[in-house]
């Protein structure tokens, strides 16, 4: 499939996602059962997600950093290729493709890069 990591990427990417996910289980153990933290920070779609199992807890407006996504084009792959999919991807943002796309799916805390 289209971006999905392949070969060695795909171990690695499956190993760093299951390493995140349980750094984040246990954070919100330490924060929830044992009073031992008073901040979760992480992707804000993330937290909105372990919040409902937090009781009293709150997801602050505002980011203290942004994750930045991006594509990739093979090495060597002729200008016309890369100027095509900037262009593809900008007129996906600027006809509000890309933000239906994140409504759609429920995503929270998501914004469209301008």
């Amino acid at each position: 499939q289209l971006g999905q990591p392949r070969g060695q990427g795909a171990a690695v990417a499956a190993k760093a996602a299951e390493l995140a996910a349980r750094l984040l289980d246990r954070a919100v153990g330490l924060f929830d059962q044992h009073g031992e933290a008073d901040v979760i920070a992480a992707q804000k779609t993330n937290l909105y997600d372990i919040a409902p199992r937090l009781p009293g807890s709150d997801v602050l407006d505002g980011r203290p950093a942004r994750e930045e996504q991006a594509f990739a084009v093979p090495k060597g792959r002729d200008a016309a290729g890369l100027a095509y999919l900037r262009s593809f991807v900008q007129d996906a943002k600027d006809r509000g493709l890309v933000q239906r796309a994140i409504d759609r799916v429920g995503i929270r805390g998501v914004r469209v890069a301008p």
